[in-house]
């Protein structure tokens, strides 16, 4: 130190390298945090969005483990022409329900045919009458309506009248209390208070029969 009081030149030097250096760690201190920093974050986001898609596939699995046999009653059309049937809950919305099946009245004119893809689409068939008690019910179901497809078409193959969900076969006659025609290309109507034969490419409204929605 001079007789002023001032460090010598070669001092202050020093003293303002030794500054810059440590300013200088500092900053690269400060940018290795900022760069750990945003390591972490990403690592955390990543393992946030895989465990997100783990438990997402999980539950799915389960859910459709448990509801399997129920998914597979609903998505079969012909599920309620069998014995063994279980009886369903309740209906979907705008179905009508009537011993162990649901109805559903589907107003777009379409064929026979049509109409009976129509009714697979929502899982089920054009209704088939197996009873007087269903009969009852279909009638009360399209009472005040035309004509309406069900299930039976005339097969020139078994010269007889078969049915879509049951597959099975009835002989119509003349003393049959329904006014059947057996000619191939005619399939079953109802219209209060007869079923009739029409030519299955008439375009009618139609009743859809399956069963649905066991929880």
């Amino acid at each position: 130190m001079n007789m002023t009081g001032e460090l010598p030149l070669s001092g202050r030097n020093t003293s303002a390298e030794d500054e810059q250096q440590q300013t200088a760690t500092a900053r690269h201190l400060n940018k290795k945090s900022i760069i750990i920093i945003i390591i972490f974050t990403l690592i955390l986001v990543i393992s946030v969005i895989f465990l997100a898609v783990f438990l997402t596939q999980f539950v799915f699995k389960e859910t459709n483990t448990d509801k399997g046999t129920t998914a597979q009653v609903t998505l079969d059309p012909t599920h309620h022409c069998q014995g063994d049937t279980p009886k369903p809950t309740s209906c979907e919305d705008g179905w009508s329900y009537s011993n162990k099946s649901c109805y559903w009245y589907n107003a777009a004119l379409l064929t026979w045919d049509d109409a009976e893809a129509a009714c697979r689409l929502q899982s089920a068939t054009l209704a088939e009458v197996t009873s007087e008690e269903e009969w009852s019910f279909i009638t009360q179901l399209v009472l005040g309506t035309s004509q309406t497809w069900i299930a039976g078409k005339y097969s020139e193959e078994r010269d007889d009248w078969v049915y879509s969900c049951s597959n099975s076969s009835k002989t119509r006659t003349a003393n049959d209390e329904y006014f059947i025609k057996n000619e191939p290309g005619y399939c079953e109507s109802v219209q209060i208070p007869m079923i009739f034969a029409r030519n299955c490419s008439n375009t009618y409204p139609s009743l859809c029969e399956g069963n649905f929605k066991y929880t």
